[in-house]
């Protein structure tokens, strides 16, 4: 039977055998992560996000251009740097304090959100961006008929209906205010057919409308019915 002091002795073995595994195994783990977070090379690189708004004011329209994307440069490892990793980021302006028209200074570095843990953020370009609100208003405007070519030989035009006549548009009061007319597509003269020459002929075409500037938007119809009536010339 075996002693009370040897068995003390075999259970004090074991434990400080189970203790040494655990502590190489802490070891183990903490070499992992050390190579992981510290050996692992940080990375420089350039990345284009998209800039957006919070708490725009109701009535407002940004007037002046203004990028949609800056340019960051970022550095972390490389596995947090992948595109997948930075679908969150992005330039955010809060319009909160900015409810009346006029102009604001934002500095990017101090507006970027969404950035991974462990990624810094280095530079961005530009490195500020100014924003100009102005009133959105709207009004009509007549609609302008483009020719795609010369009226036929031996005709005139008598008389051309657009229908409607003016379509309605919006935006940045200052951009809106440019817009003279709408101009439609080109009109397509139809072939005048053998033995028609002296006949008055009646064309018509369903054509779209296009306000040339990108900050103005067609709120009313974006085509329009056109009746064109052609006279002979007659000697």
């Amino acid at each position: 039977m075996p002693s009370p002091l040897r068995s003390a002795g075999r259970m004090l073995r074991a434990t400080l055998l189970d203790q040494v595994w655990l502590k190489l195994f802490s070891v183990l783990v903490a070499v992992l992560l050390w190579l992981v977070f510290v050996e692992a090379p940080e990375l420089t690189t350039s990345v284009s996000v998209p800039v957006e708004f919070k708490n725009f004011p109701v009535g407002l329209d940004t007037g002046a251009e203004m990028p949609d994307e800056v340019q960051l440069q970022i550095s972390g490892p490389r596995d947090v740097l992948s595109s997948a990793g930075l679908t969150k980021t992005a330039v955010v302006l809060d319009l909160a304090n900015f409810n009346r028209p006029g102009e604001r200074t934002y500095t990017v570095t101090d507006s970027v959100y969404g950035l991974p843990p462990r990624v810094r953020l280095v530079r961005a370009i530009p490195f500020q961006l100014r924003l100009s609100l102005e009133p959105h208003v709207s009004r009509n405007v007549p609609v302008k008929l483009r020719f795609a070519g010369a009226v036929p030989n031996g005709f005139a035009v008598a008389q051309q209906v657009i229908t409607p006549a003016t379509v309605a548009i919006s935006g940045p009061k200052s951009q809106v205010e440019r817009v003279e007319a709408v101009q439609t597509d080109p009109f397509e003269f139809a072939t005048i057919l053998e033995g028609e020459e002296d006949k008055d002929k009646t064309l018509q075409a369903h054509l779209p409308v296009y306000v040339g500037n990108a900050r103005v938007r067609i709120d009313s119809a974006s085509a329009v019915d056109v009746k064109l009536q052609l006279q002979r010339i007659r000697d």
